[in-house]
């Protein structure tokens, strides 16, 4: 064997082991990049989830029960030191997409409030884009119950007011019936 064979030999054996020492250093800070990531996890309150790191990348697996609790799990993750990018293949219960939407549109709903012309029963053009809305919401959230009353200003008398505010109140139930909504209003 002559010298420039060993140290060709020598060399590769070099190689061989800076890799696996690389190898294992990496292995080493994913594990200690995972165990941070679910203590982090488990210090928010958060329901267990799988956590997988791969580099300095890392990926939560699982099912939560709402929009925030998927946002705080991925804030969580992506604020420790040597993240660099979090994926994230968590779902939301389907129940607690609903609850939240209708939480929006419960929201949505106490500040809608349609705007009627002097001595008519039907709203102005620009409010009819509400009553299209709400019908829309209804679709989605079948299992409210709306209770449509009418108001009026000061202006003019109360008995006619009190008409006014009625028919109001007829009108949109009109309207959500011709929509298709009689079992909730």
């Amino acid at each position: 064997m002559n010298i420039q064979a060993t140290r060709l030999t020598f060399a590769g054996i070099l190689l061989a082991v800076l890799t696996v020492c690389l190898i294992h250093t990496s292995g080493r800070i994913e594990i200690d990049l995972n165990r941070q990531a679910v203590r982090a996890l488990q210090k928010s309150g958060l329901p267990p989830i799988s956590v997988l790191v791969r580099g300095q990348t890392v990926c939560l697996n699982g099912t939560l029960s709402s929009r925030a609790q998927k946002m705080r799990a991925i804030q969580t993750v992506a604020s420790l030191r040597g993240v660099q990018k979090v994926t994230d293949h968590l779902s939301v219960r389907p129940f607690a997409q609903a609850r939240d939407s209708l939480k929006v549109f419960r929201r949505w709903l106490r500040h809608a409030t349609l705007h009627f012309p002097v001595d008519q029963w039907y709203p102005i053009q620009k409010d009819a884009k509400i009553l299209n809305a709400l019908a829309d919401s209804l679709k989605m959230h079948s299992t409210v119950f709306l209770l449509v009353a009418g108001y009026s200003d000061s202006s003019g008398s109360a008995a006619r007011n009190t008409v006014l505010a009625r028919k109001w109140a007829a009108f949109v139930c009109q309207f959500l019936k011709k929509r298709g909504f009689p079992k909730n209003v």
